[in-house]
């Protein structure tokens, strides 16, 4: 069983991969979502985040509190513009103070929702013993939040208006621009609505066409992604289910979106 500091490492490199991914993917196809909100490239944590038994030491391997600390920064992003690093602790957001303990990160949640559509605002943090306050500009971005969690299985879904990863699966697939399918895929699901009909094998053939539209929109290679995705083992799995397309299928629908919109 892997030490804690490498499962905290892990958690962190895993959500820092797929955050990035998401976020080009995400701000890149505005014109392509029905739903779209402000997006900073901000990600933050506290202790709460973690698992009881391993508080203590992501506490003291990570600098954090029961307070809303910086995790990562989108490069890049608004966040980055205004000059947050990651481990500043965030004291307030337009002078509404945090507040810390286990509700201290859906507090911060729903005040910065609530605060970055109002425009530029103002965030105040402390970095080591100093505290400073410093202007945040979001912009437009599809609405789709992507979240990683812990599975052994290689999965990813959306349930309509956010996309689920495991960290098998990031962990399996690896190449950036082959997640960067995956991802998009479950955001042309999401933006085309189709959890919420009967699913059909259209419905997925749709969602790879759509998805390598957003990958080609977010400056990936599609190319080289679908080379990735023909080489990939899991995709040339038979399908018994009449509502999955067969692996040619899928293929030759990849292959016309490129064509299509490169």
């Amino acid at each position: 069983m892997p030490a804690e500091d490498d499962v905290l490492q892990q958690f962190l490199d895993l959500n820092a991969t797929l955050e990035n991914i998401a976020y080009k993917i995400l701000t890149s196809n505005v014109a392509n979502c029905p739903e779209t909100g402000p997006s900073t490239g901000l990600h933050v944590h506290t202790t709460y985040d973690f698992p009881e038994g391993m508080r203590a030491e992501a506490m003291t391997r990570l600098s954090i509190g029961p307070t809303p600390f910086v995790r990562h920064i989108i490069p890049g992003s608004p966040a980055e513009k205004a000059g947050l690093k990651v481990g500043d602790e965030i004291l307030s957001i337009a002078k509404i103070d945090m507040i810390e303990g286990e509700r201290s990160r859906q507090f911060y949640e729903v005040v910065s929702r609530g605060e970055w559509t109002t425009g530029t605002t103002s965030i105040t943090f402390k970095r080591g013993e100093k505290v400073d306050t410093t202007q945040l500009t979001p912009h437009l971005s599809c609405a789709y939040k992507v979240h990683l969690f812990f599975d052994d299985k290689v999965n990813a879904y959306t349930d309509g208006e956010e996309i689920w990863v495991t960290t098998e699966l990031v962990n399996t697939i690896g190449a950036e621009e082959s997640l960067a399918m995956i991802i998009a895929h479950e955001l042309a699901h999401a933006t085309e609505g189709h959890i919420f009909k009967t699913p059909t094998k259209e419905f997925e053939l749709e969602a790879d066409h759509l998805g390598m539209k957003y990958i080609l929109a977010a400056g990936y290679d599609g190319q080289l992604a679908l080379a990735q995705w023909t080489a990939n083992p899991l995709n040339h799995k038979s399908q018994t289910e009449g509502t999955h397309p067969v692996f040619e299928e899928r293929w030759r629908a990849l292959d016309k979106a490129l064509n299509e919109f490169k």
